[in-house]
């Protein structure tokens, strides 16, 4: 269930940065790197 879960959050970032360039606000992409540089692998 971990790992489902760990997948999960993994994919949010990139969903984020797809509803971002369908919106075509940079303060929406800015969210979405913001998410990326912040995930920690651990």
């Amino acid at each position: 269930m971990y790992e489902h879960i760990a997948e999960q959050w993994a994919a949010y970032p990139a969903l984020v940065a797809k509803f971002a360039l369908t919106t075509g606000k940079e303060a929406d992409m800015d969210m979405a790197r913001g998410m990326i540089a912040r995930w920690k692998t651990d």
